[in-house]
């Protein structure tokens, strides 16, 4: 039994299929307000965005902004490299094939919510015999680097000050998450071998069976590049910021940043978490940065250059480049 049929055979046993779909419009619907009322709340708006257009087109601004551009090709290089390593024993891949699947998964993850897009476009231009495990791959890949962010998020929690997070219920949800992605990143075949047990028509042990192929030294390689791609990630949000706020540490920014990126990893969200991401900034960066529109303008800007433009580029390689990852790579 192939994975598309056994994803069919799951999504049949669900019974509350638009749950979070309304969770995920009513997050985002919060998310939006809560980021306009505090912008037009702001009686100083109109003079930061002028001082927000100054310290772009100034000099200092337009290198830190061409060092970002470039660290997003370096962010989604570390990206390419890790999935073709998760395919290198599925379907061999060149490095720039491996760029521009993921970019391509990208662009699909543009036009559908939950990121399923990604999985989707990643893998559209394979031969259909590795699709099935060529997904599988990508979310083992997608569960690397949800772990990396939970990990150094938990740590951020407890060093934290920010009000809200000083929850024994916030610190017990984030610790059950750390040893869940722990487990099921580390021993997926116990749990697979169980549910085979369970549910012996899906023959999971046969769909999953590229997890069979990874070591514990291939884990543990594929989280150090998720990490090696939080940190580029991370150093890129600190430079835009340091644009606004020149005085500004990476060791004063470190720990809220993780904080912002852990919410935005474990809320439920789409098109890359727009509005998710705006408010836990501002409430999370708000106390240090101490001006609303460079938060919003920091991220947005980010959001642009490590999303949406890449997701172009993407475009044009699904468009122009339709059989490029589909002939002689085998071999």
């Amino acid at each position: 039994m192939d994975i598309t049929a056994v994803l069919s055979q799951i999504g049949q046993r669900r019974r509350l299929p638009y749950l979070r779909i309304v969770l995920v419009i009513g997050v985002l619907v919060l998310s939006v307000w809560y980021v306009y009322n505090r912008l037009s709340s702001s009686p100083e708006l109109s003079i930061s965005m002028d001082d927000v257009l100054i310290k772009l087109t100034h000099l200092p601004g337009v290198i830190l902004l061409l060092a970002v551009l470039t660290l997003t090709y370096v962010n989604w290089g570390i990206e390419a490299y890790k999935w073709r390593f998760l395919l290198r024993d599925t379907h061999r891949l060149t490095i720039s094939q491996a760029y521009r699947s993921v970019l391509t998964g990208l662009a699909f993850t543009m036009l559908t919510p939950f990121r399923v897009g990604s999985f989707i476009g990643r893998v559209w231009f394979f031969p259909k015999e590795v699709r099935g495990e060529a997904v599988i791959a990508s979310v083992f890949g997608g569960l690397a680097q949800l772990f990396v962010t939970v990990i150094v998020g938990l740590s951020a929690i407890v060093v934290s000050k920010v009000a809200f997070l000083q929850s024994d219920y916030i610190f017990m949800f984030s610790f059950v998450l750390l040893i869940v992605v722990s487990y099921v990143y580390f021993f997926p075949t116990k749990i697979i071998y169980s549910l085979d047990r369970f549910l012996p028509s899906l023959k999971l042990s046969d769909s999953f069976k590229v997890l069979m192929q990874y070591s514990i030294h291939i884990k543990w390689s594929v989280l150090g590049l998720s990490a090696a791609r939080y940190l580029v990630f991370l150093l890129q949000y600190f430079m835009l910021l340091l644009i606004f706020v020149p005085s500004v540490s990476l060791f004063s920014l470190f720990m809220p940043l993780a904080l912002s990126f852990f919410v935005i990893s474990v809320l439920p969200s789409m098109f890359f978490g727009i509005g998710l991401r705006e408010t836990s900034a501002l409430v999370i960066l708000g106390p240090i940065i101490g001006n609303d529109a460079y938060i919003v303008v920091a991220s947005l800007i980010l959001w642009l250059i490590n999303m949406m433009l890449p997701s172009i580029i993407g475009a044009v390689f699904f468009i122009f480049a339709p059989k490029s990852l589909s002939r002689n790579n085998n071999k």
